[in-house]
């Protein structure tokens, strides 16, 4: 899973700001109200709880089990392991993309570049480390700042 001391924490929220920057940019413009409404306070704590718990059972599938898998008996080097974790991982939103939110390809471009970050970060600092960079971004974007 790795340890996630210093330097692993500055690499996960660094990822995390480097998807968040851009995508807080373009919904700068859209109401608080188009994008779900502000999150009360009092939710905040059980926000951050589904977001670290049910983003740490995403990347044990996608970093660990299918990107450890990739890296052992695939044979691919890292930046094509990275690129496979993080196809993998987009295409595993498909459902969410034009179903559930029904925002198709922005959908399935934003989980591509959060599958192809978190997979960096995974390579550089293990599970944890990945953990952070995906449950920040979704805390961020789910508690409507």
């Amino acid at each position: 899973m790795g340890r996630l001391g210093p330097r692993a924490l500055l690499t996960a929220l660094g990822a995390a700001a480097a998807l968040l920057v851009p995508m807080l940019g373009l919904l700068r413009g859209v109401p608080l109200d188009e994008r779900g409404g502000a999150v009360a306070t009092a939710l905040l704590p059980a926000l951050v709880v589904v977001a670290f718990g049910g983003n740490l059972l995403e990347e044990v599938l996608f970093r660990g089990l299918v990107q450890g898998h990739l890296e052992r008996t695939a044979g691919l080097g890292p930046v094509r392991t990275v690129l496979g974790s993080g196809l993998f991982f987009a295409a595993g939103h498909v459902f969410l993309a034009t179903t559930v939110t029904g925002l198709g390809r922005p959908v399935l471009a934003f989980t591509l570049a959060e599958g192809l970050l978190c997979a960096w970060v995974r390579l550089r600092h293990g599970v944890l480390a990945a953990t952070v960079t995906h449950a920040t971004v979704i805390l961020v974007l789910a508690s409507g700042i």
